[in-house]
């Protein structure tokens, strides 16, 4: 089954998806958001101690001065890292809702 496929495979094993995964049209959102995000366009959100900004490519920036936390993109924590942080600072719950990434 593998063996059909074998250079897709290896590919995916390095996170990257094979060339018939990537459409164009998906190929130049990404590089039109990356394009954007270089070009310095954000959001950015003040909730009590946290300030979060939010880039074209979906990446999150969360910094807080009085906690000492400055994560540069948020989604690279684990989810148990990311439940803690919630537990022991609400605002960040908020900061979350505004980033649509909880309900």
């Amino acid at each position: 089954m593998l063996t059909a496929n074998l250079g897709d495979w290896s590919l995916m094993r390095t996170n990257i998806m094979p060339p018939a995964k990537n459409t164009r049209d998906g190929y130049l959102d990404r590089f039109e958001r990356t394009k954007r995000e270089r070009q310095g366009e954000h959001e950015t959100f003040t909730y009590g101690a946290f300030t979060a900004t939010q880039y074209p490519t979906g990446r999150l920036a969360v910094h807080s001065d009085t906690h000492h936390i400055h994560q540069p993109d948020l989604s690279r924590l684990e989810g148990i890292q990311l439940h803690h942080l919630c537990q022991r600072f609400p605002d960040l719950v908020e900061v979350l809702r505004w980033a649509n990434w909880i309900d």
